[in-house]
């Protein structure tokens, strides 16, 4: 739970189409190869990657630490 809401005060969401929104300035439909390449283009893959490294290391961190996923 602390770690979504953490998620949730960096990135303003847990949802993967709100966290792009934010970081991109709108949600994409990636099934739609044009708005694919409008996300592309705004530097959405970069900006995912840098969230999920970020929730990546957390977790790790997390684990490392002895906490499961489910009771933070």
């Amino acid at each position: 739970m602390k770690f979504c809401v953490t998620d949730t005060e960096q990135f303003g969401s847990t949802d993967c189409g709100d966290i792009i929104e934010r970081c991109c300035g709108q949600q994409y439909d990636l099934s739609h190869p044009e708005e694919a390449k409008q996300y592309a283009a705004a530097g959405g893959l970069m900006k995912c990657t840098n969230v999920v490294q970020t929730t990546t290391i957390a977790a790790g961190i997390l684990d490392e630490a002895g906490v499961k996923a489910g009771a933070v």
